[in-house]
């Protein structure tokens, strides 16, 4: 223990403390860890799932359920996760695809104490498949990816939430199976249409 670190908590060893948040290390190695005063914590280094730990008030909330990679018809396979449960659903959809599944970490601990939560890394980034052609990157394709999770999950319906461009596989989602999106929220959303853009954002250097 110092300079305000307390190092430890019974049940989660490798875990540090400061300033009444958690931070929580796996298995020796560097981790990303997320914490709130309330205990709750997820962590994942570069090749170790998401560790919670449901001990001494730590919320088991935010430990994933990871079955098998989902495999699709096109053969693609699919890394998802599972976090929560009860009710409603909600379906956090992949962005760019230079980003995986980690770019939720900060709103899956609390989602997850209150919902079921869904999250999948989209192709071509994290632990999904890579496919070489460029038309397994349509829109139309990451749409019934998640498309694909909810069957799997066996979820009827979801709230779906998408950031960036998972704003543009949201709206395709939805527009196209409107029974099974409860509600849909745009963070930030990149898509085609919404009038011109102005002049000086079509300047490239």
């Amino acid at each position: 223990q110092a300079g305000g670190w307390e190092q430890g908590v019974a049940g989660a060893p490798g875990a540090v403390r400061h300033g009444g948040k958690w931070l929580l290390y796996y298995g020796g190695g560097q981790g990303i860890g997320l914490a709130t005063g309330d205990g709750t914590a997820f962590a994942r280094t570069g090749t170790e799932p998401v560790l919670g730990v449901a001990a001494s008030g730590w919320d088991a909330g935010a430990v994933p359920r990871s079955p098998a990679p989902l495999a699709l018809p096109d053969g693609v396979r699919l890394f998802y996760e599972v976090y929560g449960s009860g009710e409603p659903t909600v379906l956090l959809l992949p962005t760019w695809s230079i980003l995986h599944s980690r770019h939720w970490k900060m709103q899956i601990p609390y989602l997850a104490r209150h919902c079921r939560v869904l999250a999948f890394d989209g192709r071509g980034n994290g632990r999904s498949d890579r496919p070489l052609e460029p038309s397994a990157y349509d829109e139309r394709e990451f749409a019934a990816d998640a498309l694909a999770v909810m069957d799997a999950t066996d979820t009827v319906t979801a709230t779906i939430v998408g950031f960036s461009l998972g704003a543009q596989r949201a709206l395709l989602l939805a527009a196209e199976h409107p029974t099974r999106v409860d509600a849909a929220v745009f963070i930030g959303p990149a898509y085609p249409g919404g009038g011109e853009p102005l002049p000086e954002r079509s300047v490239h250097a």
